[in-house]
């Protein structure tokens, strides 16, 4: 046992030393931040854009009107908001002018075009074409200020004073409040799914850095004859623990160090997006800390027993890679389900995904973000993770004290589940 707690000791101080671990404890955080933050900065960034489009009528009299009502626009700089072309033409000439401005639209001269027929105020809709539909603000906006202008037009037929329909057609807001075991907090959809998604991206990076890591040390040492002195003196059990334990100890100092990073911005109050901090706000839950903690060390736990089945029976990275696929799969199946089942945190399957391993690291981290998780079903998860990780460990350990020791070929599946019940 003496000889174990030297070993993880090595494995913590070499891995904590160097310089590796350091820039990854300060660039890690930059970077998931910097994912959120660049998209939402450049989002507005593109809502002070004047938008240059054209609007084209066939046998209507709505855009003339609407060029007019929208004139005014303004964005943040204090420059008009639409750079307006508009053009009143028959039926006949309309396939022209639009062989003409969808040239325009492709040499980016015009951002997109309308079309309107004498439909459009009533049960038409007005056609807009684009280059790129992913300019979502400039759609959102230009659909918004159109249903102004058709209200405008219509409570003035109906006699009806301007200002006074605006305001009772005014939009109501809904603030939302997420319900919890000790009480309410504000809260907003895309902070919770944001959170989810930083505390995911952390789960992956533990897992694959440090178990990736972890089999790599393995191959070096294999290379080197290093593990047949190891063995002359503990046994090849011991050194499976003491790579796991000590790799998965960095691990956790490292996100220790982002815990208190996280905690510092969220009470802070640094610039950065309310969707980001409001995500981060879930730190000061110590329930959520607690329980990420457990996913987090079991989930790495799990799956470093397989990194050093894998470690243990391939001697490079070229080939690992057929064994590290089905890790993939296991760890990005309940991600590619999120958007399918983001919307029921708690539908069967998503519970089932929480439950039971090796899905539940990752689905019941997501969970908590995303819901109130009921505390039998957090206990229920751990402790299946927690066995899966026992039996996980037995047979890795009955694989690594054989394949360790292996050099040249590649062991065969066979060969390596006869291992297993190798006496």
């Amino acid at each position: 046992m003496n000889k174990l707690w030297v070993m993880i000791c090595k494995e913590l101080r070499e891995g904590i030393a160097t310089r590796s671990f350091i820039i990854g404890t300060i660039l890690t955080p930059v970077i998931m931040v910097a994912v959120f933050m660049i998209p939402a900065w450049l989002s507005n960034r593109t809502k002070d854009t004047t938008y240059r489009i054209g609007l084209m009528e066939v046998g209507s009299n709505q855009l003339e009107g609407f060029a007019r009502f929208i004139s005014g626009d303004t964005i943040t700089s204090g420059k008009p908001q639409w750079s307006i072309a508009y053009r009143s033409i028959s039926p006949a000439d309309s396939s022209i002018l639009m062989r003409d401005w969808t040239d325009s639209t492709l040499a980016n001269k015009l951002d997109a075009y309308c079309v309107a027929d004498t439909s459009v105020g009533d049960s038409g809709a007005l056609l807009l074409y684009s280059a790129n539909l992913s300019r979502m603000n400039m759609i959102r906006e230009l659909r918004a200020r159109f249903t102004d202008y058709i209200i405008a037009g219509r409570t003035a037929a109906e006699g009806l004073d301007a200002t006074l329909a605006r305001s009772l057609t005014r939009r109501v807001e809904l603030e939302t409040h997420k319900l919890g075991s000790k009480g309410r907090s504000k809260s907003e959809f895309m902070s919770d799914y944001v959170g989810a998604l930083i505390f995911v991206m952390v789960l992956f990076t533990m897992i694959f850095g440090y178990g990736a890591q972890l089999m790599r040390a393995l191959f070096e040492e294999k290379s080197a004859r290093i593990i047949e002195v190891l063995v002359s003196s503990v046994t090849p059990f011991q050194i499976m623990m003491s790579k796991i334990v000590g790799q998965g100890m960095v691990a956790m100092a490292q996100v220790a160090l982002w815990v208190i990073m996280g905690l510092v911005v969220a009470a802070s109050g640094i610039a950065l997006s309310g969707r980001v901090v409001g995500g981060l706000a879930i730190l000061g839950s110590w329930s959520f800390v607690f329980w990420f903690t457990v996913n987090l060390l079991l989930g790495y736990l799990l799956y470093s027993c397989w990194f050093a089945i894998v470690g243990s029976v391939a001697s490079s990275d070229q080939e690992a890679q057929p064994f590290l696929g089905p890790v993939v799969m296991l760890l990005m199946l309940p991600v590619a389900l999120m958007f399918a089942l983001i919307n029921q945190p708690n539908s069967i399957l998503m519970r089932f995904l929480s439950l039971v391993p090796p899905f539940s690291p990752v689905a019941m981290v997501m969970r908590m973000n995303l819901s109130t998780v009921p505390l039998w079903e957090n206990v229920l998860s751990a402790l299946l993770l927690a066995s899966a990780v026992a039996a996980a460990g037995w047979v890795a350990g009955r694989i690594f004290r054989v394949g360790v020791l292996m050099t040249g070929k590649r062991p065969t599946l066979p060969e390596v589940l006869k291992w297993i019940h190798h006496r």
